[in-house]
This record gives C-alpha cells, sequence and structure tokens, in this order.
C-alpha cells in the first residue's frame, strides 16, 4: 500500500507503469481504485495527453475526489490554501504543546498558560477539508479538540470576503488592530486577508489564554470556544455534546428555510454515546419527508465522524456484527 508512503514512490510506480502501457496521446486509460495511487495515476495520465478517463472503486467517497480531479476543481491553489489552514491549525497546538512541555516558555518568551490541552495534531486535515467544503454562512459546531474547527471556520470565511467586509472586520476590532499595527488605507485584497487571518489567529490565541480580546472575552477558553458571527456555534467539552446543538441548529435552519447547512464535528467514542443515536435518529425521522409535515423536506447536518481511534468507548475491530472492521 502506497496510502503511508512518500509521494515519490507511488509517483514511480505510476509512470512505470504509463510507460509499460505504451500511453499515446488520445487513449482511453482505464483506472481500478481511487486510492492515492489511482488519484496519482489520473493526474499523471491527463498530464501526459489522455483521452477518456475511466475510474472504478467500490467506495462512493474515493470516487468523489476522482471526480473533483478530473473536473479540476482541486486546483494548485486551493491545494495550496488548504496546506496553509492546516499549517496554522499545527504550528497553534504544537506552540501550545511546547508551552505546556517546557512549563510556560514559548522559544524565549515566558507565558502563563493554564488552559486545556486537548490538541488535534495530525487531524488538521479533516477540520480544513470538511469546512472548506461548505459555505461561509453556514454553521458547525464543535468538541473539545475543537482547536483546528474554529481556526479553520474562521480561515475559510476570511478568504471568501470582499473587501469591504474585510475592512469592516479590521476596523470593527480597532483596538486589537492599533495593537497589531494594521492600516487597512490602500491596501490590497490579498494584503487585507492577511491582516484579518492574523487578527482572527490573535483572537482564538487570546481566548485560549483568557483574555478579553478573545471571540469569548476569554470566558469560553479551549474547550467552549465559539464565534456565532462566522457560523461557530461553539466547541463542547461533553464528549458528543455538540451533536444535540447541531441537530437544533438543523431543525431552526428547516424552520426558518435559511439554506444553512450545520456541519457537526464528534470523535468515534462520541458516536458509542447514548446522544448520538438519539440526534441521529431526530435528524431522520421520517415525519419531516412523509408529508405529515407541511415543509417536505428533512433536516440539514451533516455528522463529521473524526476518527482518531482516541475513543475509550469502543473499537474499530468487532464492534458491528457483519463486518470485521469499521472503516472512515
Amino acid at each position: 500500500s502506497f496510502e503511508e508512503g512518500s509521494l515519490i514512490e507511488p509517483m514511480a510506480c505510476c509512470l512505470r507503469g504509463i510507460k509499460r502501457a505504451n500511453l499515446q496521446l488520445g487513449d482511453t486509460v482505464f483506472i481500478m481504485g481511487a486510492g492515492f495511487t489511482g488519484l496519482v495515476h489520473l493526474q499523471l495520465v491527463k498530464i501526459l495527453g489522455a483521452g477518456l478517463v475511466i475510474v472504478s472503486d467500490f467506495l462512493d467517497f474515493k470516487l468523489e475526489k476522482a471526480k473533483e480531479l478530473r473536473k479540476e476543481e482541486l486546483t494548485k491553489e486551493k491545494c495550496i490554501d488548504l496546506l496553509k489552514c492546516m499549517l496554522l491549525i499545527r504550528n497553534l497546538e504544537e506552540m501550545i504543546c511546547e508551552l505546556r512541555e517546557k512549563k510556560g516558555r514559548y522559544g524565549p518568551m515566558k507565558y502563563l498558560y493554564i488552559g486545556a490541552t486537548h490538541v488535534s495534531i495530525g487531524q488538521e486535515a479533516v477540520s480544513t477539508g470538511a469546512i472548506s467544503a461548505i459555505s461561509p454562512h453556514d454553521y458547525i459546531t464543535s468538541h473539545h479538540r475543537g482547536h483546528g474547527d474554529a481556526l479553520a471556520k474562521g480561515y475559510f470565511v476570511i478568504k471568501r470576503m470582499s473587501d469591504a467586509a474585510l475592512i469592516n472586520l479590521i476596523t470593527k476590532e480597532e483596538r486589537i488592530a492599533d495593537f497589531l499595527g494594521f492600516k487597512v488605507k490602500d491596501k490590497t485584497h490579498a494584503e487585507l486577508v492577511e491582516e484579518a487571518l492574523r487578527l482572527h489567529l490573535f483572537r482564538a490565541i487570546a481566548e485560549l489564554f483568557g483574555k478579553e480580546a478573545g471571540y469569548c472575552k476569554g470566558r469560553g477558553g479551549s474547550m467552549h470556544i465559539a464565534d456565532f458571527s462566522r457560523g461557530h456555534l461553539g466547541a463542547n467539552a461533553i464528549v458528543g455534546g455538540s451533536m444535540g446543538m447541531a441537530v437544533g441548529s438543523g431543525m431552526a435552519s428547516r424552520y426558518f428555510e435559511d439554506r444553512k447547512l450545520t456541519l457537526c464535528f464528534a470523535g468515534d467514542g462520541a458516536f458509542n454515546n447514548g446522544i448520538a443515536h438519539e440526534t441521529i435518529n431526530m435528524a431522520t425521522m421520517a415525519q419531516f419527508t412523509n408529508g405529515l409535515m407541511s415543509k417536505k423536506f428533512g433536516i440539514p447536518i451533516v455528522f463529521a465522524a473524526v476518527n482518531n481511534q482516541y475513543g475509550m468507548t469502543g473499537q474499530q475491530r468487532g464492534e458491528v456484527t457483519g463486518k470485521g472492521r469499521i472503516q472512515a
């Protein structure tokens, strides 16, 4: 399997296969499997001039990735943007770890950090990928490892703002903007985005440190950070607690018909709690769509299972009757 390997090895494997197949311009190519190696194959044969490219896989979510690549929806610029967001999350959380490990030191500087350190290192792609796919106006609910969700939600909302909205965002936080030395006059769009992202990061860090400049004025902290203005309805220290909030949000969107989606993040441990069964059951009740209610559509909600395998209430192997291993 090349899933855990470097990019060099699968690329070499793909190029060797293409060479042996004697690919010519306009040839039809059939690719078995839309995993990592299959997607590399897809990109390479397109570059080398293949005509029709057919990709086969029994897992629908892998085929969706192949469709995005074939339609060129996932461009180089979008990939770089995703990487920047993931690095933003990783750097913030490594700072928190360093403060803990060095007992209040980050580099040469001293800081007092007494908040929780439930980091999501290794999960950055989950927050980044899921949130990048929703609208800036959609909602999210998060969990106790929610730093990445909070950063990613603000990141992609800011990236899609107009110049006027960016200027309003920066000038509204006049005290912080002055402290950071921001000047909005005669700035390009890219410069305004950069300043807004720095402001976003500052306010998120301030919240973790219990400062007034934080998103919840320091009262929420690490496990209860929220920003209603950008659709972040809050993290929750209770395992699975965000799921009930998400269904409530989805039902409100259904009632008001505001066309907003709620994306609910919860870990593998949370999905073994009673609230998971209750909320998923509530969200899929037939009465929403079978004509018993005047509005014949369901609750606009997506449950994102963050399978980091930290959950202490279950396991992937042997838990579900009839299936050897649960895959995410």
